[in-house]
């Protein structure tokens, strides 16, 4: 998704998808990151979503993880660690780290207690999950709001049947001054 970025961004996604058949690269004039993340719903073909933020990196093998991970549980949702990294991509020790306080298979409602958590963030954030699609049907984030994941994370998972929390780090999150989570 591309949300209106003025550098060479869409030019970079074309090119990638010219070489990756399933990749699709939507351009759009900037509507903020909900409005851009229900495009991205919006227009999905697949069977799961999942959403990396511009600035952030993921692990060679995130998909292919979180997807086998998703296949062998038959959960409707998959969260993985995720770590801090600096704005020039310096990983930060062990405060900065994220995995599950219980790793495997569970009943959606059953994480909603989590939520209350001093390190709830790995629960609520959009990023560093993938979900079943179906999931999304009635569900959309609310526009003009900072934090609009914690406005529908609860929903979320009173929807899925299943959530599999894995203790692995794959999803590196950049901190940047001004950011929306550094702000909160």
């Amino acid at each position: 998704m591309d949300d209106g970025s003025p550098d060479s961004c869409p030019a970079l996604c074309e090119a990638y998808a010219q070489k990756e058949e399933r990749v699709r690269v939507i351009h759009r004039e900037n509507g903020g990151l909900s409005s851009a993340r229900n495009s991205g719903i919006a227009a999905a073909r697949g069977d799961y979503l999942a959403f990396v933020d511009a600035d952030d990196t993921v692990a060679p093998d995130y998909l292919s993880t979180m997807f086998y991970a998703a296949q062998n549980s038959d959960a409707d949702l998959v969260i993985s660690g995720f770590c801090e990294m600096q704005q020039d991509s310096t990983v930060l020790p062990d405060a900065g780290r994220y995995l599950a306080e219980q790793t495997g298979t569970f009943v959606g409602r059953e994480l909603l207690a989590h939520f209350f958590d001093p390190d709830s963030i790995y629960y609520t954030v959009a990023w560093n999950k993938l979900y079943r699609a179906r999931i999304w049907q009635t569900l959309r984030y609310p526009e003009g709001f900072l934090h609009e994941d914690e406005a529908v994370a609860h929903r979320l998972y009173a929807a899925c049947a299943k959530v599999t929390c894995l203790n692995e780090i794959l999803y590196f999150y950049r901190q940047r001054e001004g950011s929306i989570c550094r702000s909160g």
